[in-house]
């Protein structure tokens, strides 16, 4: 989507309205994340895998993050482990968060166009966005937020490197699941979270 000052935006496009406020986001609370050595479901009391894991402790230590401590099994699981836990951790909803942002930035002043594509994006002393309909966006400064970048074919692009996962869901009764996210040092990695169901709704685990 196409972000304009008052005045500046594209002749096209649909304002968006509405949307949750950030503080509305859901945010359940006493949840952890747990950083494992490679080959969860395995115990590993030596081997380069922990000490890798061992050398990430010892820098989250060094840097003063609060609370992050060293524990021999994920709690509830006694073939996971050792891990790292960072407690106190926080999940939002990414719609409804990134739906406040926008009706706390119209709030503002700022107007968001929504189905606006931003074909060709020219930097300079001048940045332009020009969308797919042919309307021109000048603006002091651009801000590409789209993971990977849309505004050279060749700058990062050339440096990647293709590859593909795969994510499997399973409904859990509400509540079955502490919330929980564990993910390990392995390359690709693997990754489990918990989230939970709208209303009374099952829980979905996450894989």
């Amino acid at each position: 989507a196409a972000v304009a000052r008052p005045g500046r935006g594209p002749g096209g496009g649909r304002v968006a309205r509405g949307g949750h406020r950030p503080d509305r986001a859901d945010r359940p609370r006493g949840g952890h994340r747990m950083r494992l050595p490679a080959g969860p479901g395995v115990p590993l009391p030596q081997g380069p895998a922990q000490g890798e894991l061992r050398a990430e402790y010892e820098a989250v230590r060094a840097v003063g993050l609060p609370g992050v401590e060293w524990v021999d099994s994920v709690p509830g699981h006694p073939n996971l482990g050792p891990a790292i836990r960072f407690p106190n951790q926080g999940q939002v909803h990414a719609l409804k968060y990134l739906a406040g942002l926008a009706e706390a930035a119209q709030r503002r002043g700022v107007r968001v166009f929504e189905r606006t594509h931003a074909a060709l994006i020219a930097g300079g002393d001048r940045p332009t966005v020009k969308t797919n309909e042919g309307h021109l966006v000048t603006a002091g400064r651009v801000v590409v937020a789209s993971n990977s970048s849309v505004a050279s074919r060749f700058a990062l692009h050339l440096k990647y490197e293709p590859s593909r996962s795969f994510v499997v869901g399973m409904r859990l009764p509400a509540g079955a699941f502490e919330p929980t996210l564990l993910w390990d040092t392995a390359e690709p990695y693997h990754y489990v979270r918990m989230q939970r169901g709208e209303g009374a709704g099952p829980d979905v685990l996450i894989v």
